[in-house]
């Protein structure tokens, strides 16, 4: 009986988190013909939410922007051959270097950030939208910008705990158990605006129950690489 029990649940499992790991695939995979022409790229402050059990990590999450940074310019630069430099945020030189004050220059990084969610693949973007990228990125003399969003949900002890409880004598199926029931989750995406239009040239949204295959190398793998430096300076 213990046996057919273990068969069904097996099953049911599976087939649930077979249905969450489609995530590992790209959703919204987008980029124009031309994205390799945006050398140069000034990424901007990543978004990104880590929660344990619902409760949100905001030590955790500061570390983790930072070694996102940290990577994201390792990949475009070194994998990818982009000029890739943050966007960083000075109180002291946003009005000189922007033209600009620091609450207008984060309400531009909120709108490009939100048009990013909510756009369609190839849609044309408002005036402001296009006016915000402009703004941003010509002090920088860059290409493109780069917004990274992502977030990360674990379990917590509770839940695993609960998790083996469930699982009494088929205590083999617990990771299972516990993956299925204790909602782990990670996200990540990367859109490039591109400066002179406000469009979005490329774009890729990864998700999964798993955080194997939502890393960044994953995220930029289909990203063409940059063009050689004198043609990119050709068309300019």
């Amino acid at each position: 009986m213990i046996a057919k029990i273990k068969i069904i649940i097996i099953l049911l499992l599976v087939s649930g988190c077979t249905q969450q790991m489609v995530g590992q695939d790209p959703r919204g995979l987008y980029q124009t013909s031309d994205v390799w022409r945006r050398r140069r790229l000034a990424i901007a402050p990543i978004q990104y939410e880590f929660s344990r059990g619902g409760d949100r990590d905001v030590k955790t999450e500061d570390s983790v922007r930072r070694e996102l940074l940290t990577a994201a310019r390792k990949i475009l630069s070194e994998e990818k051959g982009y000029e890739a430099t943050p966007l960083q945020i000075y109180e002291d030189i946003i009005p000189q270097k922007f033209n600009m004050f620091e609450e207008q220059f984060r309400e531009h990084l909120d709108l490009l950030t939100t048009w990013a969610k909510s756009s369609g693949d190839g849609e044309q973007p408002p005036e402001r939208v296009a006016a915000a990228a402009s703004k941003l990125g010509r002090p920088l003399n860059v290409d493109g910008l780069v917004f990274l969003q992502g977030s990360r949900s674990l379990a917590t002890a509770k839940c695993i705990g609960s998790s083996i409880l469930v699982t009494g004598p088929l205590f083999p199926l617990f990771p299972l158990v516990s993956f299925y029931f204790c909602q782990m989750e990670s996200h990540m995406r990367a859109d490039i605006y591109e400066v002179s239009t406000g469009r979005i040239v490329w774009r890729r949204e990864l998700r999964d129950r798993l955080s194997i295959n939502v890393g960044l190398p994953h995220l930029f793998q289909p990203l063409e690489r940059a063009a050689a430096k004198d043609s990119t300076e050709e068309q300019r």
